[in-house]
């Protein structure tokens, strides 16, 4: 497996609230009062199908509702409210935060319509490790939730059908949904695969095996 190296990607920072502690690991106090996101520009459609795996873990969480916006794909560059006030579409993962209960959500946003579907985390979920398996195939979107770095032990599929068979330039490891509320909640992100190379190499040697 090849990690990102999130050194490489460009922050939207104006209070300081994205550390990128590693090439692999990402610190993010996550305010809902402000436009905050680091991402990179993978170039006109480059996103087509997919399937990325990603840690999450929410270490603390306060006030009505936090969003941990850990994985997303979009076409523009805003916040993920502004992108959805202005009827763009994108696709994301989310780990989500009541006073009394912790979910991860699947979401796509189209014409400002939201689209979810969603996993209630067992205790709680505060300060647990969650390890992600996103994958859009057509207008199949799906995450499968593990307990484990190793991805044997399955909590939950959740599984979107898409209102198109969506492409995306630009992916964001964390972005915030500027709300006005005064939610915060402290985050690490960590680990994203795209396994792109993998996919390469597979594809180089089946054309040798047909000679070409």
């Amino acid at each position: 497996m090849v990690y990102e190296d999130f050194t490489t990607y460009t922050e939207v920072d104006p209070n300081n609230h994205i550390t990128v502690a590693s090439a692999t690991h990402v610190d993010f106090i996550c305010y809902k009062t402000e436009d905050a996101r680091l991402y990179k520009d993978y170039g006109i459609n480059h996103f087509g199908d997919f399937e990325h795996k990603i840690d999450v873990r929410l270490v603390s969480a306060t006030g009505n509702s936090v969003n941990l916006w850990c994985h997303a794909l979009t076409n523009e560059l805003d916040d993920l409210k502004g992108l959805c006030d202005a009827k763009k579409t994108f696709v994301s993962c989310l780990r989500y935060q009541t006073t009394t209960e912790g979910r991860i959500f699947l979401w796509e946003s189209y014409n400002g319509i939201n689209y979810t579907q969603y996993y209630v985390l067992s205790g709680g979920g505060l300060n647990v490790w969650y390890y992600l398996t996103i994958k859009k195939s057509g207008t199949s979107l799906t995450c499968k939730i593990y307990s484990d770095s190793a991805r044997t032990n399955l909590l939950a599929t959740l599984s979107l059908t898409l209102q198109a068979n969506h492409k995306f330039r630009y992916l964001h490891v964390c972005q915030t949904w500027n709300d006005g509320d005064a939610s915060v909640g402290t985050d690490d992100i960590e680990n994203l695969d795209l396994q792109e190379a993998a996919v390469g190499i597979a594809s180089k040697r089946l054309l040798v095996g047909v000679g070409l």
